[in-house]
């Protein structure tokens, strides 16, 4: 390089030649430390002889350091702006903070050779191998030189992204880059020769696109996700041909699938967007993740991702993003949350002297989103909460740590971890006949107790059905609880262990697992 030079910005021109501009002899980048600006570029022509690669270029007034850069232009001239090598904005120094901008113009538009005009337009979008037709004020019988080149973007001298590939051919056509690899894919600039340039022309190069759809959701064992979306490589919103995901750990569903952007309907974009991206509308589609569940007595109806139909631009440049199940509650059971919110009393014997609550998840996506639940608990005097969910399920449906949440609160809390829709599992079914003991020495104690699961009416309305088996209910204690909690005792599994429990509650307990201690009020 001819000059000594730090901080120095590199710019790639469309010629192929690399433009070395701004920094300064002494320094670093950093603060109140840089000396002695450079203000002369130097550019470097690779494929010129060894000794006449490096050309120093007329220098400008105004010296450019830290925080300057330097970016081509759609006319390709170069545009020169900012500096700051200081703290904090100084317009004193004799390295002020900078605020004009330059233009600089490369040897290429200097040559004093008339610059030819494109006449014809440009097509709004190719495919990759695909040729189009330039028409322009060129020489018909020699070889037309084109250079694809997108800028990229630019902060602290380094241009992320820039590509620049060459191409040459006969008119009137011209080939385009035949793979992603060799030209990045989101925009082609279309220049004639080195000598003579015209301007920039912007064409988006639709690529086959690869697609990775990725969906965090927990799952148990029998169900899956799918993809449903309104291209055929989602199966046209048709389930028994949506994309089927697979499952990694911990908690994805994925899959790749090369989407032809040719049958995608374009959404048109924002002004500002568009003059930023360089593309008025981008392929969009349009899609739902889709649970699967065949462990459900009616075969496993899908049920869809709650909230609004999902839009995702197919832009070649930005990467998809890495989505979330929305509103996550995963079974089709009841047709309208709202009959199954906040909490509930359920009335027991006079002889009982506490009071007995069920309640969904506290801040549950699905069922209590704005925390209504634990207002009311607070309203209500709990003194003990019931929890029967996992914990990555309180977690997930919720967005907190439960359990954490109601310590940190001074909440005490008796938790038993039983599967959605399922029973409590062989190794804990003592502990769930222990934990109605310890419900019931509370409620005799005249303790406040709220029991919950997810939804409330699964996993608690066959706790709260144990309960009233044992506080003497009258008559079947699952048509009890679901007179007072619809839609409660979900399966045909809960309601025969419901009713063994009542008639005979020892069958089957073998082990005792530990499931935590509460101090109680008068004991």
């Amino acid at each position: 390089m001819p000059q000594i030079r730090v901080m120095v910005h590199p710019t790639l021109l469309p010629d192929g030649n690399i433009l070395f501009i701004n920094g300064a002899k002494k320094g670093y980048q950093g603060w109140e430390v840089a000396k002695d600006a450079v203000e002369a570029p130097d550019l470097f022509i690779p494929g010129a002889p060894k000794d006449q690669r490096w050309w120093t270029l007329a220098a400008s007034t105004i010296p450019r350091m830290h925080h300057s850069i330097s970016q081509l232009m759609p006319d390709v001239t170069g545009l020169v702006t900012g500096s700051n090598p200081h703290y904090s904005p100084n317009f004193t120094d004799p390295y002020p903070t900078e605020y004009r901008n330059e233009i600089f113009t490369p040897p290429y538009l200097s040559s004093g050779k008339p610059r030819p005009t494109i006449t014809g337009d440009l097509p709004p979008a190719v495919l990759p191998g695909d040729t189009f037709t330039i028409k322009g004020t060129w020489d018909p019988t020699k070889p037309v030189q084109a250079s694809f080149y997108f800028p990229g973007a630019v902060t602290h001298a380094l241009h992320m992204r820039t590509r620049l590939v060459f191409r040459t051919s006969s008119p009137p056509l011209v080939l385009l880059p035949e793979n992603s690899d060799e030209s990045h894919p989101k925009h082609a600039i279309i220049i004639d020769s080195i000598s003579s340039t015209d301007k920039f022309n912007w064409t988006a190069m639709q690529h086959p696109h690869t697609l990775l759809i990725s969906c965090e959701k927990h799952t148990e064992w029998g169900q899956n996700i799918i993809c449903v979306g309104n291209v055929p490589e989602l199966g046209n919103w048709d389930i028994a041909r949506a994309l089927k995901l697979s499952y990694s750990h911990p908690a994805t569903w994925s899959a790749s699938v090369e989407i032809d952007t040719s049958s995608v309907p374009r959404v048109k974009l924002d002004a500002d967007v568009a003059e930023r991206e360089g593309v008025a509308d981008v392929p969009t589609i349009k899609f739902k993740f889709v649970q699967l569940d065949d462990r459900l007595k009616n075969g496993g109806v899908p049920f869809y991702e709650p909230g609004p139909i999902r839009l995702l631009p197919l832009h070649p440049s930005h990467s998809p993003p890495r989505f979330t199940w929305a509103l996550p509650h995963p079974y089709p059971i009841f047709p309208s949350p709202s009959l199954y919110r906040f909490t509930t009393r359920i009335p027991l014997p006079s002889s009982v002297k506490g009071a007995l609550y069920r309640s969904p998840m506290p801040y549950s996506a699905m069922f209590d989103p704005a925390g209504r639940v634990w207002d009311e608990w607070r309203d209500l005097g709990v003194d003990v909460v019931v929890c029967l969910c996992e914990e990555w399920e309180l977690v997930e449906r919720s967005g907190i740590p439960l359990l954490t949440h109601y310590t940190t609160h001074h909440l005490p809390h008796l938790h038993l971890a039983i599967p959605d829709l399922h029973l409590p599992p062989p190794a804990l079914q003592y502990s769930f006949s222990v934990l109605v003991s310890r419900i019931l020495a509370l409620l005799s104690h005249g303790a406040t107790v709220a029991v919950h699961c997810h939804a409330g009416i699964g996993r608690t309305g066959v706790l709260i059905a144990c309960l009233g088996g044992r506080v003497g209910v009258q008559g079947d204690v699952v048509t009890w609880v679901r007179g007072l909690v619809k839609g409660a005792v979900q399966t045909e599994e809960q309601e025969r262990f419901v009713r063994s429990v009542v008639v005979c509650p020892r069958v089957g307990y073998k082990r005792v697992v530990s499931i935590g201690t509460v101090a109680v009020a008068g004991g």
